[in-house]
């Protein structure tokens, strides 16, 4: 009796009241610990909103991308979380999640590319 006591007085004091969960979550599958399908399968099952974060796997894929995939892949109740290190930063970001959520193009600057001189720039 004394055992099932202590379990249940453990078991109160790790008992979490959550209400998201947070997931890695990114279209390279960068630091995840599993492949992106099934993580996606796990983020469509899950009971309550998850925050995903790592969209654009830590600087390896462009905010344009990496935020696509993410809003695209999840649910309406899911959020996407993102790091910036400026307002230029954020403001892009922002831009292209909402033109994703809109379903509509873009409207941000010129990325600079290593060959700027390419048929596909207009040069």
């Amino acid at each position: 009796m004394w055992m099932i006591q202590k379990r249940q007085e453990k078991k109160q004091r790790t008992w979490y009241d959550v209400q998201t969960y947070i997931q890695i979550y990114n279209c390279m599958g960068f630091l995840m610990q599993v492949e992106v399908e099934t993580v996606n399968q796990i983020i469509h099952a899950a009971k309550k909103p998850v925050m995903t974060i790592k969209p654009m796997a830590a600087g390896r894929t462009t905010p344009f991308v990496g935020l696509n995939f993410s809003w695209a892949t999840i649910r309406g109740c899911d959020m996407v979380t993102v790091g910036c290190f400026n307002e230029r930063e954020a403001a892009e970001d922002i831009e292209i999640s909402l033109a994703a959520l809109e379903h509509r193009a873009v409207n941000i600057a010129k990325r600079s590319s290593p060959n700027m001189k390419q048929d596909a720039f207009g040069n």
